[in-house]
């Protein structure tokens, strides 16, 4: 009897000493562009595949192995997909897991992992803390550009220095520059620099925008001042820049989550080409709003109106069609509008 006592005894004992080695992850893949649909585990000291769990539908994912010490190991789809682990023996742990970006991951339940959250959040400060570095230093190094300049009035030579300041954030300094270099406006140079600072002063945010009236797809004039009462985004373009046609489906996620709030799109081509124009229009999806082009590249009346050289450019207005914005490429453009509309709906 005392011998079965103690089998028993030693098997209880063996199963509660193997259930205390294993470790179990739940949890989901998000943002999974690539469409993964397996995870794995790797033990980074043994360099090899421990387990593998396949997705679900929903992305949710089980794996459940046996270790008998604290390890490092890897969770992702690849060597170069991954997030860190530290495990030990009767780890139950969750995982959010970013496929889009890894280091975005959440991991809960580690005790070990822990740890290197606070490495990662070490690094984030001082990545911020570089980051208000580099903006100070480059702030300095515009201002002994500014100064530069405005020691050096009427010297053409003084051009070189000048373009490397931001027309918005410093045309003041352009606009005394390019009247101190009229009197050598016979070159050509100068002559186009003094044209576009004259023109950008005109465009200063706060500013009511000069009118546009050209001819859409079907050939009727349509005038920038018909659309007040709603923002209005002015967008430069044309059907052979490629960046202006990578930023198409930023304009067209733009206007369909603001449209109905009061939002539109006036795009304006600075293409030659009218069948360039419309295939680029339907092709991009961007046939929802208002499209005009007197069809003359860049010799267009409104890019020189606007004092627009490069494309992509845009220009936000607000209802009463003053400049509340500029170039708001990616998802600034959404992040703005987002701003607005949380503000007015208060």
């Amino acid at each position: 009897m005392k011998k079965i006592s103690f089998l028993i005894f030693g098997l209880l004992v063996s199963v509660n000493f193997l259930l205390a080695q294993q470790v179990t992850i739940t949890g989901k893949v998000i943002n999974n562009n690539n469409n993964f649909t397996q995870i794995q585990l790797t033990d980074l000291v043994k360099r090899q595949a421990i387990a593998t769990a396949n997705l679900d539908k929903d992305g949710k994912f089980s794996i459940t192995v046996s270790i008998d010490y604290p390890n490092f190991y890897s969770l992702g789809f690849s060597n170069r997909n991954y997030i860190l682990l530290v495990l030990k023996p009767g780890d139950k742990i969750s995982v959010t897991y970013d496929a889009a970006t890894p280091k975005n991951s959440v991991v809960n339940g580690s005790q070990l992992t822990d740890v290197l959250k606070e490495s990662d959040k070490a690094d984030k400060e001082i990545a911020q803390e570089y980051k208000q570095c580099q903006q100070k230093i480059e702030q300095h190094r515009l201002e002994l550009y500014k100064n530069i300049v405005l020691n050096n009035l009427g010297k053409i030579s003084t051009l070189i220095i000048a373009q490397k300041l931001p027309m918005d954030e410093y045309i003041d300094t352009h606009l005394k520059l390019a009247k101190s270099l009229k009197p050598y406006s016979a070159n050509p140079y100068v002559k186009q620099y003094i044209q576009n600072v004259e023109a950008q002063a005109k465009m200063r945010l706060g500013t009511v925008a000069p009118d546009i009236a050209l001819p859409n797809t079907k050939g009727d004039t349509v005038r920038l001042s018909s659309l007040r009462g709603k923002y209005v985004l002015v967008d430069f373009w044309a059907s052979w820049c490629r960046p202006c046609r990578m930023e198409s489906p930023n304009l067209v996620e733009a206007y369909n989550a603001f449209h109905n709030k009061g939002f539109t799109i006036y795009s304006v081509s600075l293409d030659n080409n009218r069948q360039a124009w419309l295939n680029a229009i339907q092709h991009d999806n961007l046939g929802q709003w208002y499209h005009v082009s007197d069809l003359k590249g860049w010799h267009s009346s409104a890019a020189a109106l606007y004092g627009v050289n490069s494309i992509p450019s845009n220009f936000l207005l607000d209802p009463q069609g003053r400049i509340i914005a500029k170039n708001l490429r990616g998802p600034k453009l959404k992040e703005k509008l987002s701003q607005i509309f949380s503000q007015k709906n208060k």
